[in-house]
Order: C-alpha cells, then sequence, then structure tokens
C-alpha cells in the first residue's frame, strides 16, 4: 500500500485534491510547453517554407536566364556557322579539314571543283572517299605543316598543279589533331612563270645573239675603235701618226664598201663612196715629201633631177591609179555581156510593146508589158544605188587618202630634221636622206608635191598649189570638212583647197567622185526622165483595154535629177495599158506609136539606145584611155627608175673590187706601220 493509505480521511481527500491540482498544473505546463513547441516548429518550417520558395523562385530566375542566354548563344553559334559557311563558299581557294583519323569533316566548293569531287558524296557520311581526296591524304607529306607543297592531278584539260598549305587547329602535337588544309590551283601561275623564264632566257639569249651578230655584221667598228686608239697615242709621233691616219682611210673605206655591199638589196638605198683626198706635203731643205691619204667624206650617190622626176611620175601615176579602180567599178555597172546594163532592159520593153502590137487584146501580152517596164525600172534604179554608192566608199577613200598623207608629213618632217642635224655635224646624212626620198615617192603616189631646197640638207615640201605640207621639222596637216553635198573636201589651214589637188591618188579620187560619177549619174538621170515623159505622153494619148483614156505608165517625175533612182511603174492591171487608138479593144495603133519611140530622137536628140550606146562609150573610153596612159607611165617610170639605179644601185662587181683594193691598201699600210716602228726601235738602239 501507499502512504497515502495510513492518512486520515480528510488528510487523504486534501491531498487528492492537490496531487490532482498538481497533475493539472503539471499537465497544462506540458501542453503548453508542447503547443510553444509546436509553435515555434511551426514557425521555422514556416520560415523554411518561405526560404524554399524563394530559392525555387531564385533557381527558375537564374534557369530562365541560363535558357535566354543558351538560346543566343545558339542563335550566334548559328549565325556563326553560316557566315563561315559563306565565307568558306566564297573563298577563292579550297578548304578541307581533316580530323586525327584522316577523315574529312568539311570541304567547300572551291575544293571539290579542284580535288574534282562528286556533287553527290558529303564528308562524314560513310560514303567512299572519292579517288582523287584519298589520293590527296595520301601523298601528302607528313610534318609539311606552314609550308605550302605542290601536288598534281590529272583533269580532262591535263595535269593541274595543285598547291597544298597545312595547319593544326587543335592544341596537340604537329600531326596528332585535327588539320585545316588549304589548296589552290596553281596550274597558271606554274604557266606563267615557265613563260616568264621562257621569255627571260629568250631575252637573254637574244641579247648574246645581238652581240655576236653585231660583231659578226660590224667587225670593222672594233678595228675602227682600235685604230682611233693608236691614233691618239700616236698624236706627238707624226711619222708614225700620218700611217694610222692611212690605216684608218682604209678602214672607212672597207667600211663604206661592205656596207653598200650589205644594203645591195634595200630599196631606196643609195651606194656611199668614200672620197680620199692627199694630206697636205711637207717641205725639208729643198725637198717636198707627201704625208699620205685621208678620208674626206662618205657620200651618198644620187641624182636630185632624177629623183624629182620619180616623184612627178610616181604623182601622176597615182592619181591614174585612184581614178583606174572606181572607174573599172563603173564599167562593170554597164557591161551588157554580163546583164548588168540597161540596154538588155530598154531592148526587152520596147520587144514587148513589139508583142502587144500584134495582139493588143491578149492580157498574157498585157502583163508581160508590165514585167518589162517594171524591170527596166529595176535596172534604172539599182544601177543609180551603185553609183551612189561607189560614190560613198570613194568619199571615204578620200578621207583616208588625207590620214596617209599627215602620217607621211609626220614622218618626213622628223626626218628632215635628221638630216639637218647631220649636214650641221658634218656626218653623212645619205642614210636619212634615203628615208626621206623612200617617205616623198610614198607621199607622191597619194598627192601632188612641190619640192623646195631649203639649204642646210632641208627641204620645203607643199602641194602643187603651194599649200605647206613640211617646212624642216614642222608638218602641218591636212583636213577634211563635210561639205553641203554631204562629201568631204580637204582643208589646209583653214583653206578649201580640193579642187587645186592635181596628183596623186586622191586627186583621181577626186576626179572620179566630183566629176565622172556626177557625169554618169547626170546622163542616166536624163535617159530614165525623158524615156519615161515621152511614154507616158504617148500612152495617155490612147485607149486601155476598158474603152478608158490612158494614164501615165511609169509615175510622173518631178525634174531630171534623180530620175533613175525614182523611176517605177504606176499600173499593175494589165487592162490599164492603152494600146488602141480609137477605143476598140482590137486596135493596135497606140502600141505601134510607143513602139515607134524606140527609134526617134526623144533624148537630147538622140534615140533610147543611142543616147545609152554613147553613155557606155564615154565610161569605155575614159576607162581605155586611162589605162593607156597608166601603162606609158609605167614604162616612163620605169626607165627613169633605171637611170636613178645606174647612179644610185649597188654593183656587186664594183664593190667587190672596191673591197679588194681597200683591204690591199689598209694592209700595205699596216705594214708600213709595222716597218716604221721597226726602225725606230733599231735608231733608238743605236742611240742608246
Amino acid at each position: 500500500m501507499s502512504a497515502m493509505t495510513n492518512l486520515p480521511v480528510a488528510r487523504q481527500k486534501t491531498l487528492g485534491r492537490i496531487t490532482r491540482g498538481n497533475r493539472d498544473a503539471l499537465a497544462k505546463t506540458d501542453l503548453t510547453k508542447a503547443f510553444l513547441s509546436f509553435t515555434q516548429a511551426a514557425g521555422s518550417l514556416e520560415r523554411s517554407y518561405a526560404q524554399l520558395q524563394a530559392e525555387v523562385v531564385r533557381l527558375t530566375q537564374e534557369l530562365e536566364r541560363a535558357n535566354t542566354e543558351l538560346e543566343r548563344s545558339l542563335e550566334e553559334n548559328l549565325r556563326v556557322r553560316r557566315y563561315l559557311s559563306r565565307v568558306l563558299e566564297s573563298l577563292p581557294c579550297g578548304v578541307l579539314v581533316v580530323n586525327e583519323q584522316g577523315e574529312i569533316q568539311i570541304t567547300n566548293p572551291e575544293a571539290r571543283k579542284l580535288l574534282q569531287v562528286p556533287k553527290d558524296w558529303a564528308p562524314g557520311d560513310g560514303g567512299v572517299v572519292p579517288e582523287s581526296v584519298e589520293r590527296l591524304l595520301k601523298e601528302a607529306p607528313a610534318n609539311s605543316f606552314f609550308l605550302e607543297q605542290e601536288w598534281t592531278s590529272p583533269s580532262t584539260s591535263g595535269i593541274r598543279t595543285i598547291g597544298i598549305l597545312r595547319a593544326n587547329i587543335s592544341d596537340v602535337p604537329e600531326g596528332a589533331g585535327e588539320t585545316i588544309w588549304i589548296v589552290r590551283d596553281k596550274t597558271e601561275e606554274k604557266r606563267l612563270a615557265a613563260d616568264r623564264e621562257s621569255a627571260r632566257r629568250s631575252h637573254a639569249l637574244a641579247e648574246v645573239a645581238t652581240v655576236l651578230a653585231h660583231e659578226i655584221r660590224n667587225p670593222l667598228g672594233s678595228m675602227e675603235l682600235f685604230t682611233g686608239l693608236l691614233a691618239d697615242a700616236t698624236a706627238q709621233m707624226p711619222e708614225t701618226r700620218q700611217w694610222v691616219t692611212h690605216l684608218q682611210a682604209g678602214l672607212r673605206g672597207l667600211s663604206a664598201t661592205s656596207n653598200n655591199i650589205a644594203n645591195v638589196n634595200t630599196p631606196g638605198y643609195s651606194r656611199q663612196r668614200p672620197d680620199l683626198e692627199e694630206t697636205p706635203p711637207v717641205q725639208i731643205g729643198g725637198l717636198t715629201f707627201g704625208t699620205g691619204v685621208q678620208l674626206k667624206q662618205v657620200v651618198s650617190l644620187r641624182d636630185t633631177i632624177l629623183d624629182l622626176r620619180v616623184n612627178q611620175e610616181t604623182q601622176q601615176q597615182g592619181q591614174l591609179e585612184g581614178f583606174l579602180g572606181p572607174a573599172q567599178q563603173i564599167q562593170s555597172y554597164f557591161n551588157e555581156t554580163n546583164g548588168t546594163g540597161l540596154q538588155t532592159g530598154i531592148t526587152a520593153f520596147f520587144n514587148s510593146l513589139s508583142q502587144l502590137s500584134t495582139n493588143p487584146s491578149d492580157l498574157n501580152v498585157r502583163q508581160a508589158v508590165l514585167s518589162a517596164a517594171q524591170n527596166l525600172a529595176t535596172s534604172f534604179n539599182q544601177t543609180s544605188v551603185n553609183l551612189s554608192n561607189l560614190r560613198s566608199n570613194v568619199n571615204l577613200s578620200v578621207t583616208q587618202s588625207v590620214a596617209q598623207i599627215n602620217t607621211l608629213t609626220t614622218q618626213i618632217a622628223a626626218v628632215n630634221a635628221q638630216v639637218s642635224a647631220a649636214v650641221t655635224a658634218g656626218n653623212n646624212p645619205g642614210p636619212f636622206i634615203d628615208q626621206r626620198q623612200q617617205l616623198l615617192n610614198q607621199l607622191s603616189n597619194l598627192v601632188g608635191i612641190s619640192e623646195i631646197n631649203a639649204g642646210n640638207g632641208s627641204m620645203t615640201i607643199t602641194t602643187s598649189s603651194g599649200a605647206p605640207l613640211v617646212v624642216a621639222g614642222e608638218s602641218f596637216q591636212l583636213a577634211t570638212q563635210t561639205n553641203a553635198s554631204g562629201l568631204q573636201d580637204v582643208f589646209s589651214q583653214g583653206n578649201n583647197i580640193t579642187a587645186q589637188i592635181t596628183g596623186g591618188q586622191l586627186a583621181g579620187q577626186l576626179q572620179v567622185r566630183d566629176q565622172e560619177i556626177p557625169s554618169i549619174q547626170n546622163s542616166l538621170d536624163t535617159l530614165a526622165f525623158n524615156l519615161s515623159s515621152a511614154i507616158n505622153t504617148q500612152h495617155k494619148a490612147g485607149f486601155n483595154l476598158n474603152g478608158n483614156q490612158g494614164g501615165n505608165l511609169f509615175n510622173p517625175l518631178g525634174g531630171v535629177t534623180g530620175s533613175a533612182n525614182q523611176l517605177s511603174v504606176a499600173i499593175t492591171d494589165p487592162k490599164l495599158i492603152a494600146a488602141s487608138a480609137d477605143g476598140t479593144a482590137g486596135d493596135n495603133s497606140n502600141a505601134n506609136a510607143l513602139l515607134a519611140l524606140q527609134n526617134q530622137n526623144i533624148i537630147t536628140g538622140q534615140t533610147p539606145l543611142d543616147f545609152y550606146g554613147n553613155l557606155v562609150f564615154k565610161i569605155g573610153n575614159d576607162v581605155g584611155n586611162t589605162l593607156s596612159n597608166q601603162q606609158a607611165g609605167t614604162q616612163v617610170l620605169n626607165q627613169i627608175q633605171n637611170l636613178q639605179g645606174g647612179v644610185s644601185n649597188v654593183d656587186i662587181n664594183e664593190e667587190s673590187a672596191n673591197l679588194i683594193r681597200f683591204q690591199n691598201a689598209y694592209e700595205a699600210s699596216a705594214r708600213v706601220v709595222t716597218v716604221i716602228n721597226s726602225l725606230l726601235d733599231a735608231t733608238i738602239s743605236m742611240v742608246r
């Protein structure tokens, strides 16, 4: 039992109440503590949850930022990849990226083209590597980094040379990681380099050949240099010096002779003659001793009168030539044998009228008359057009001739200055005079000229009428200007000199353009105008197949000028041909009247065929006379040129004799110099 049982009942009750009170108090205290603990735990949990929510929000925001940055990075990466892709595609060289296993990862279009990669092959897809690429990967030199290597590849156009440059793109030792290959086509570069090397070698060979050719062609030049040095060395030794002068005279004679032989076939070359003269003698005591010989000058042999006559005849020949070419073309337009003239058309037209007179109501015969009339009009039109086109072509030739004249006068002025400079310096102007004469011959063939000796070797050249072309070293250009007719006139110093040009091809061209063609064109227009007018007049006097008054068979022409080009048929219905004189269908009186025009003097007092025949005769006569004059002029020019050649041309036999003569003179002078030198040595030895 407990101690409680031993207490009195009242005490036990009192103690019982106290114990329960304590227990309740204790229970309340424990409950309060538990509640406080729970409240504290709940607050802590709430705070933890708030912190967790804040952390979640923070992590969510960081994740969003990371996602945003990742998206931007991906976009930037994609943009960069696209940019790099465009760069690779636009590069003028090929690019390959090869991994450490030797597999191609990236290739651009230029690399595909250079390595002949098929279009359907893609790197890294496991397909078969193209043979050319596989060969490149195998044959590329090991460890050839940062050093361009050459690799040859066959192609449809031949062997191509490919340049390869490799570099590492990973942080590994060379040759162990990924590499980038830069490939470029060096075929053209190699070819150009080979061409440059070939050109350099050719140039070097040409220089050597030039030196050798100079020595072979002009060995006398070296000897001339040697004798000049010898003359300077003996300047204080009169006896020896004079014999050196003899050597120089013989040597320069040899040089002139060899130059003549070398130019035996050169057009326009005038042979050179060395003029020797005796040097002044010396008097010793009562005796006079000669001092030898020296070369006075080298002159070019030419006859200025013959040169002038050649130029004059060349002017005449040029004029005939300038006229004859176009005149022969005109003649071809009236060549009845070849069917290009008008006689066939005129005859055929009147023959059709003759057929009409026998059967005036036949429509087929009437149609034949219209066809013949149309053919006649077409013949007139075509001939007129041909003459106009020829005149335009000759007009163009005038402009071209003036341009050639200006080119030649510029060249003559330059050579003229060289001639004067050579004469002033006391040198032989012969080679320059030869050039000038050749240019003057060409100029004379183009235009008539006059030559005036201006002194000091210079010449003044003018046209035959006095317009200046060359004065000393200055040339005066001719010019062309379009006149009211659309043709080119020739001007000098602002003055129109077209009518004053009387020689050379230019004069012949102007004669054809301004005289011959207009005259023939006028005759052709006169024939067309008068013939069509007479036919129209008679045709209107008759009646057509409908019984009506006849009209114009040809369209009326306003005047003579341009009639040949404008002639055309006025009707197309054969019933409208007025063959009848009284209006009946079977009457042929007006057809006979039209036919009778063939033998009437309706063209300036001549029949149509007589007028046309005289025109053709004039054309043929002009061509024939020009041909005769040209042949006669050619003979005269040949004779003058033969006379000129007798003075200026090189005679091989004569030059061969001169060669031996100057050779012997040189050798003799050299022997004398040797003897004198030996005597001087002996004399000096005796004195010593």
